[in-house]
């Protein structure tokens, strides 16, 4: 009876280690953003570009920056998610906008570089990280109306584009809500397995002193 509940407890924290599912909810824009106006092949119109503040179950309150062009989404919004890590997911984009993400997010310090970080992303997503330059005026994502400096800071952080980092990838899982990027990592396995240690130490302690 033991060995069975113990083999149990492994293969429910095994699932828990390849899958981390919670909730997502929109709080706003962050004051490190501005506004440009967009084009190419998902969105076209004058949208918020920086960072955004959400709570996310497993996470708590998170700033974040966009990396879906495809969803609207508002305040007070909430949804389900799946959270990866940008470093192992299966779509270079998706990988590429981690590797900004890793490297840059801590060096945003103004509008201006938090609009040029998220330009970055939206490019490397959409038009991948082949170009030695993010160029806004052509490819699946284009942009306008940005200020000089946003434009420097894009031109800066796009060197790290290929530079190999981990960034937390949060997938909308409803069709509704919007796909994010952060910094905060997503919760590891080694905790899962020190859960699991405990159980295993619990229930060798209880099988001695039967």
């Amino acid at each position: 009876m033991l060995r069975s509940k113990v083999f149990g407890a492994v293969a429910l924290l095994g699932i828990c280690a390849y899958a981390s599912a919670g909730t997502m909810t929109f709080n706003g824009v962050d004051p490190l953003s501005g506004t440009v106006t967009i084009g190419g092949a998902h969105y076209n119109g004058e949208v918020y570009a920086g960072l955004l503040e959400f709570t996310e179950s497993s996470l708590g309150n998170i700033q974040t920056v966009c990396v879906d062009l495809d969803h609207v989404i508002s305040g007070g919004q909430s949804w389900p998610d799946s959270l990866f890590d940008s470093a192992t997911y299966p779509d270079s984009g998706i990988e590429a906008a981690g590797n900004l993400v890793a490297a840059d997010f801590a060096n945003v310090h103004s509008a201006d570089d938090a609009v040029g970080l998220q330009l970055d992303v939206w490019k490397a997503r959409y038009d991948g990280p082949a170009a030695a330059t993010p160029d806004f005026s052509s490819g699946n994502f284009t942009a306008s109306g940005m200020s000089s400096g946003a434009l420097a800071a894009a031109d800066t952080f796009w060197q790290d584009r290929n530079t190999a980092g981990s960034a937390t990838y949060i997938q909308s899982e409803d069709g509704h809500g919007q796909d994010q990027m952060t910094v905060d990592p997503v919760p590891e396995p080694a905790s899962i397995g020190a859960l699991l240690v405990g159980a295993l130490s619990l229930v060798r302690r209880k099988r001695k002193t039967a």
